[in-house]
């Protein structure tokens, strides 16, 4: 319940429902009684999500999913042992840092370039693929993921770094 931001008060509060197995109905009906039928909604939708979550992750009928490639949104955080971004997604990360300094502007924009020249690159591989290309994909991969960016420059190094794990 941490994770999704509910309070210790309504954790203990919901004590009395943990470890056990109810029905969406019944937990519903579970959750209106402590909650009140149209009290604290966006308390009870986290609670809901989160068992559901949590459900999933026990299930022994599907394999939980190890991997997911999606958008940024919330929901999709706790599905996955591994969240990775698209490119497109991950590159509206770098869109977001706002450097000040003209030095910091070129790091970023020569970064910039390099990370959209080399999803262009990607996309012609996907339409013709092959053996050669791959390794050397790989190898510039790990040359745009390992820019150094100078002082001054956390939020893109951080970022930088965040790509590279989730697309490793």
């Amino acid at each position: 319940m941490e994770t999704f931001n509910v309070s210790q008060i309504w954790t203990k509060k919901l004590s009395s429902v943990k470890n056990k197995i109810f029905s969406d109905a019944e937990m519903r009906r579970k959750l209106d009684y402590l909650f009140s039928v149209n009290g604290y909604k966006t308390t009870k939708k986290k609670v809901l999500e989160a068992c559901a979550i949590a459900a999933y992750h026990q299930s022994t009928d599907i394999p939980v999913v190890t991997f997911l490639l999606s958008d940024d949104a919330r929901q999709f955080k706790q599905i996955a042992y591994h969240h990775a971004l698209c490119w497109i997604h991950d590159g509206r990360n770098y869109k977001k840092l706002r450097p000040i300094v003209p030095y910091h502007k070129e790091k970023l924009e020569a970064f910039l370039d390099r990370y959209w020249d080399f999803y262009g690159e990607l996309c012609e591989f996907r339409e013709n693929p092959d053996s050669e290309i791959a390794k050397q994909l790989s190898t510039k991969f790990d040359q745009v993921f390992s820019t150094i960016t100078g002082l001054g420059l956390t939020h893109l190094k951080y970022q930088i770094n965040c790509s590279r794990l989730t697309t490793s």
